[in-house]
This record gives structure tokens, sequence and C-alpha cells, in this order.
């Protein structure tokens, strides 16, 4: 998904124009959609501040056990399976805001062990 938006990027602006066009008349046929009203305000606020998380919601899981981190790649896995807003890419031409939604999406998962101590404060 990353490539069309590089793609993208390399056309001249009678290009982009004729290419937008097309995703106006055409755009399903490609897994192409418009935003919706909700998503078009959340992008126009990310791009006014970029670093501030306006929805962005954190939160910590305390668990008893050791868990491994193969069951944790399997359960995020499955959350992005069933929502797709976890697999949407969003694809900017000229003023013109798009999404497309991936099929399926690997995660890399990293892990770090730590100490419980170095986490009381979160």
């Amino acid at each position: 998904m990353e490539q069309i938006g590089e793609r993208i990027k390399k056309l001249d602006s009678k290009r982009k124009k004729e290419f937008v066009s097309l995703l106006q008349k055409e755009g399903k046929k490609y897994n192409i959609y418009p935003l919706s009203s909700e998503q078009k305000r959340m992008w126009y606020l990310y791009k006014i501040e970029r670093r501030n998380p306006y929805y962005n919601v954190l939160f910590k899981i305390n668990f008893n056990k050791e868990i491994s981190s193969a069951v944790i790649k399997k359960a995020l896995t499955k959350m992005i399976k069933r929502n797709s807003i976890l697999r949407t890419m969003i694809i900017e031409i000229e003023e013109y805001v798009y999404q497309s939604i991936a099929s399926h999406v690997e995660i890399p998962l990293e892990y770090e062990k730590c100490n419980v101590s170095e986490w009381k404060d979160i």
C-alpha cells in the first residue's frame, strides 16, 4: 500500500488531476474511497498540528504472569483483522484526501523485558 503513495508523488500536476478524476468516478474499483466527514476533520486537525495526538488514548495493562510475545501478536492480529480502521492508509493527492483499506497487515512486533519498578510512574 505504501507504494501507491510514492507513485502518486511522482506524477506531474496534470496526471494527478486525471488520477483524482478517475478516483472520484471509479475509486471503489481500486479499493480507494473518500474520507468521511469525521475522518476529514481529524485529518485537517493532524495537518494543522502534527505533534498533537488529539484522539490517541493511552492505557496500560497489568499482567499477573508472563505472557509470550506470540500470544500478544496473535491478539493484535485478530484485533487488526476485525477493525478495518487499523488497516487503513490515507492517500493525499493535492488538496484531495482518500483512504484505502488493506486486506491484510503484518505486525512487526518488538518487545523488551523490563523491571516492574521502571513502570511505576505510568
